[in-house]
């Protein structure tokens, strides 16, 4: 696993002209179409050296207050075994981690102890202690990108098997998309903030209820304005959502708007300066307080932007990242 640089200050800044409409809107219904209002970056970012040093070599948590970076603990790190570590059998594209509404547990995905070719999903408390694996092959083989339900009973995830909920508890299943035997695995599914559907990507965002049946297309296909969208997700009051895609003709940014899809606006590298952000660990994108973001931007750095000025901040390097509570975040180093 490669060691990584970090800044806990900026190593990039941009500026970008947003602002992020909260129109206390419900999530309900498909998004109508309305024509996105590209925005222009006021700054071109500025590339700063930094030090490789005292830098985790393993996932960690990055208080961006204090700069702190604590590696994950052992217990955890561990239990993710030697084919995860080589990146052998998992999805280096996929979300690995999600944090519980309450903040006490992790869901992961790590190798599987008896069969070590492929990976299933655990849980664990956010101190390393109660690890218990939730899945396994038959019949779920890799799943990935986990996500916590609001109340913090369910899991969902996706797998080449199709979108699952899985019962925490019980570790009982529930089959919510079947898989298309003609289309890549869907992909990102996440809860809505009222518990009652799955937000995911399928040839465009889409929402199903939690018990399964017909979706409902979201975004892409010329509704809200986009041409192409995936990786949505919404934020923790229902009224706005970051995705990436393509916004009428153009290819390709990470947006920012209302549920509804009007106020849509591309955020960081609109005109081939400044930062690029890209995809986003759906699950955590979102601090819990809904003022911030983070993505990945450019490669193996992840950014945090603000919802309500625009601004851009780079924080560290790493292939992902997801926030644990409003001022802390878990980084994902390979």
């Amino acid at each position: 696993m490669k060691k990584i640089g970090l800044a806990a200050s900026a190593a990039f800044l941009v500026l970008v002209t947003i602002v992020a409409t909260r129109a206390g809107l419900e999530f309900s219904g498909g998004a109508q179409s309305a024509g996105p209002v590209p925005g222009t970056p006021t700054a071109s970012a500025t590339r700063v050296a930094l030090p490789d040093s005292d830098v985790p070599a393993v996932d960690y948590t990055l208080d961006l207050e204090t700069g702190l970076m604590t590696p994950l603990p052992e217990a955890i790190i561990n239990s993710l075994g030697p084919a995860y570590v080589g990146m052998s059998t998992y999805d280096q594209t996929s979300s690995r981690y999600a944090v519980s509404p309450d903040g006490s547990r992790l869901a992961y995905i790590a190798d599987d102890p008896v069969d070590q070719t492929t990976v299933q999903l655990f849980v664990a408390g956010i101190d390393g202690t109660e690890i218990r694996q939730l899945t396994r092959h038959p019949p779920i083989c890799c799943p990935a990108a986990p996500d916590w339900s609001p109340d913090g009973t369910k899991v969902v995830f996706q797998s080449p098997q199709g979108i699952y909920i899985v019962e925490v508890a019980s570790g009982s299943l529930t089959k919510v998309v079947p898989p298309d035997p003609n289309y890549v695995a869907d992909k990102e599914p996440t809860f809505s903030p009222d518990g009652t559907r799955i937000i995911y990507t399928h040839d465009g965002v889409r929402a199903v209820p939690v018990s399964g049946g017909p979706s409902t297309l979201l975004f892409g296909g010329g509704i809200g304005g986009m041409s192409g969208a995936s990786n949505a997700s919404v934020s923790p009051d229902g009224t706005q959502v970051t995705m990436f895609g393509h916004i009428g003709g153009s290819c390709c940014y990470r947006v920012l708007g209302n549920i509804d899809g009007t106020e849509l606006k591309p955020l960081g590298n609109v005109d081939g300066t400044g930062v690029g952000l890209w995809g986003s660990n759906a699950s955590g994108t979102w601090s819990p307080d809904g003022d911030r973001i983070v993505s990945r931007a450019d490669i193996d750095s992840i950014a945090v932007t603000d919802v309500a000025t625009g601004q851009v901040e780079v924080v560290a390097r790493g292939n992902g990242a997801i926030w644990l509570d409003d001022h802390t975040l878990l980084v994902e180093v390979s």
